[in-house]
């Protein structure tokens, strides 16, 4: 999937409430974005990790969005564990 439409695809009740029902777009890398994971923090704010494809491998990257989901990080997150796995 080349654009990672987090907030459409995984929770959508949760972007239409909060953040006016327009998908929030992650990665936009050219491989493949798969299996998110979040994690809600007390301020409202939220981190969201992910699995990307774009070197070869499956890598781990990682968002900060803030209450308005605004990306707080680079766009497509910071890669967190460069670890070239085959498979997820």
């Amino acid at each position: 999937m080349k654009y990672f439409a987090f907030m459409v695809t995984v929770c959508p009740a949760f972007a239409l409430a909060d953040w006016g029902g327009l998908p929030t777009v992650l990665g936009d890398l050219s491989g493949e974005q798969i299996q998110p994971k979040v994690r809600t923090c007390p301020d409202g704010s939220s981190y969201i990790s992910w699995f990307d494809s774009t070197g070869g491998g499956y890598d781990v990257r990682l968002q900060h969005l803030n209450i308005n989901g605004n990306e707080m990080w680079a766009h497509n997150g910071l890669l967190v564990a460069d670890l070239s796995n085959s498979s997820t």
